[in-house]
């Protein structure tokens, strides 16, 4: 059962921050909530609270055993999730994409429907992208987490396998979705139509961002944005197998960025 992006494990972990922050505040002083609770019961009535939202998960899906809960910003949240699930309560996938596919995705999201919540210029979006995956590859070689990227899942292949067996889910009876849909003949039952792809009588949207899923609301990157993103992800980029980094910038760029800078130094005086 696939949760919508619920936020949970924000909440939860805002929770539990909170209570140490103002533990730091006044160690000999209790306030708020750790007046009223310590913080084996405050875990547990976080516990309490995924645990509901789980079962009412699984209730609205007959037949379903597991919840896949999708946040992008839970990655955030790893020591909350894996302190109110317990041991072995939770398995963590941490999903990568190219960075000049998120990041557009990150700056088209920011400059219309999530306008003031996601950054609306490429530093801001390039900083979130490499925060996050940062976070990511600190925890990728703990037991409980698997890096998987992106592309590597649309390829098909071994990758679908290795991300079964993590979630020892061998022997789930899927449509064959290992195999690439454009590598397969005419005369199998798999098409793909806008963005669905049937499998016989089935249909299984595919995993694309929200934007990815309507070609016309792209709003592509400039030239200039990609360049900077190959530059300041270049790391990464080499490290996760991503080709097309750079070295350098051209010195327009440079020039560019630095009356970008200056221009968000007056505008942040003139407020």
């Amino acid at each position: 059962m696939a949760l919508p992006e619920s936020e949970v494990f924000e909440i939860i972990g805002n929770a539990l921050r909170n209570w140490n922050k103002r533990r730091r505040w006044s160690p000999d002083i209790a306030r708020g909530l750790e007046q009223l609770l310590p913080r084996d019961a405050m875990v547990s009535t976080m516990g309490s609270l995924w645990f509901q939202m789980r079962s009412a998960a699984l209730a609205a899906k007959p037949g379903a055993t597991r919840v896949l809960e999708k946040t992008p910003h839970h990655i955030w949240d790893l020591a909350a999730i894996r302190e109110v699930c317990g041991p072995s309560g939770a398995l963590i996938v941490v999903l990568v994409r190219d960075p000049r596919d998120t990041i557009r995705s990150l700056l088209e999201a920011g400059q219309s429907w999530a306008k003031g919540a996601l950054p609306d210029t490429v530093q801001g979006a390039t900083s979130r992208y490499l925060t996050d995956v940062a976070l990511g590859l600190e925890a990728a070689d703990d037991d409980d987490v698997l890096l998987v990227r992106y592309e590597d899942l649309q390829r098909g292949g071994t990758h679908w396998d290795q991300l079964l067996t993590f979630l020892s889910l061998e022997d789930l009876e899927l449509p064959d979705l290992r195999a690439h849909p454009a590598s397969l003949s005419a005369g199998n039952s798999v098409t793909l139509v806008d963005g669905i792809l049937r499998v016989g009588s089935l249909q299984v949207r595919q995993g694309h961002s929200f934007h990815d899923r309507d070609r016309d609301q792209h709003r592509p990157l400039s030239a200039f944005e990609r360049r900077y993103i190959e530059w300041r992800c270049r790391t990464l980029m080499s490290a996760l197998g991503y080709a097309g980094s750079r070295r350098h910038l051209r010195v327009g760029d440079v020039a560019r960025l630095a009356v970008m800078r200056v221009g968000r130094k007056l505008t942040s005086r003139r407020f």
